[in-house]
């Protein structure tokens, strides 16, 4: 089995975050024993009218890796156009990947990746699988120019994988056939984030919170539950904030009774250990299509109090912690019933990485290859 892997979000050195789980899929994809190769386009603003340079290297978890960088003024325009992106795609593949090696296209995120793949079939008679991580992809289809393309794709493709129930229920309109859609998560490291045994102390509840912090997150809405939390508590509350971002002023501005620790960027090691010496994980969010963050947190056994929305009360119960409507009255009401409910953390972690952990991913991938 053959699988050309082709995505236009993917970590690069302007953007080391971007597609950070899709290149996660990759290496569970790779290592279930699968003949992998991913093509990766990188699309940046530039001085250049048009500057483009190709990498060819094996990557850290062993990936054959294929990058095709395209450095222009004219960024946005290119990213738009379906048709010129073909186009480059088709023309390096031509070049450089031994097309007869290939059964298999898996495309990610619908456009223009998923667009850009499904015109390759013109072409190349391989089967094309799609994986959908975007919770915008019904707006696109419905109110962008290229929005037919978008649903030709979702209804030619001969599998999809949504990484949530979610998102599957947002796919299902555009199809006529909902059997060909699976779920299939995101990937936690494990190795990393696990369950470690803590003395936790007594004199101060901490709560950690890890985003990018910008819109669809609203951090607001906790702070201001902790404070007022705080200003009724004996107990001292403590808030660590990892990650960086424009609503950090916003809670920067706000006068605090707490203590918050702004930690800025940390690599995942280094979260996995203030995740390990913290009571609580916070998130608050007006959409999710999965949770990275949360699923890392419940892997390291932390309880998770969280917004509603999305697939987050997919990936939370009882027994791991609260779903809570974004108001502050209603996260004073969450944290408040949170920090009373005796937790098993072990147990916490334990499900958590049965269900996320590379190994099981990539399974569930070489099963959804099988035709």
């Amino acid at each position: 089995m053959g699988v050309l892997f082709l995505t236009f979000w993917y970590p690069s050195k302007e953007n080391p975050y971007q597609g950070i789980f899709i290149k996660n899929h990759a290496a569970a994809i790779h290592k279930s024993g699968v003949n992998l190769q991913v093509l990766a386009i990188n699309i940046q603003p530039s001085k250049h009218i048009l500057q483009k340079t190709v990498e060819h290297f094996t990557d850290e978890n062993g990936v054959d890796t294929h990058y095709i960088h395209i450095h222009s003024k004219l960024h946005k325009w290119i990213y738009s156009i379906p048709f010129l992106l073909s186009k480059i795609v088709s023309k390096y593949i031509n070049k450089n990947i031994p097309t007869e090696e290939v059964n298999i296209l898996h495309s990610n995120v619908l456009f223009p990746c998923g667009v850009v793949a499904n015109s390759l079939l013109k072409t190349y008679l391989w089967k094309h699988v799609h994986t959908e991580h975007w919770s915008k992809m019904d707006q696109f289809i419905q109110k962008h120019p290229f929005g037919y393309l978008g649903r030709k794709t979702l209804k030619e493709a001969d599998k999809i994988s949504v990484v949530s129930n979610f998102l599957k229920e947002k796919v299902e309109p555009f199809i006529q056939n909902a059997s060909k859609i699976s779920v299939i998560p995101n990937v936690i490291d494990t190795s990393i984030f696990h369950w470690t045994e803590q003395t936790l102390p007594n004199s101060k509840i901490v709560f950690t919170a890890v985003a990018t912090w910008k819109s669809p997150k609203c951090p607001i809405f906790f702070v201001k539950a902790l404070n007022e939390i705080q200003q009724k508590s004996t107990v001292s509350l403590e808030l660590n904030l990892i990650g960086e971002g424009p609503l950090l002023q916003e809670i920067k501005a706000l006068p605090s009774s707490i203590k918050i620790n702004y930690l800025g960027r940390k690599k995942k090691q280094e979260i996995a250990t203030i995740l390990q010496q913290s009571i609580y994980f916070l998130h608050a969010s007006s959409i999710e299509t999965f949770s990275v963050v949360i699923a890392e947190a419940l892997c390291s056994g932390i309880p998770v109090i969280a917004s509603e929305v999305g697939a987050i009360p997919e990936l939370l119960s009882s027994e791991n912690g609260i779903t809570t409507q974004n108001t502050v009255e209603n996260w004073v009401k969450a944290i408040e019933k949170g920090i009373h409910i005796e937790y098993d953390r072990k147990a916490i972690a334990s499900n958590c990485a049965q269900k996320y952990n590379e190994k099981k991913i990539g399974e569930l991938f070489l099963e959804f290859y099988r035709f």
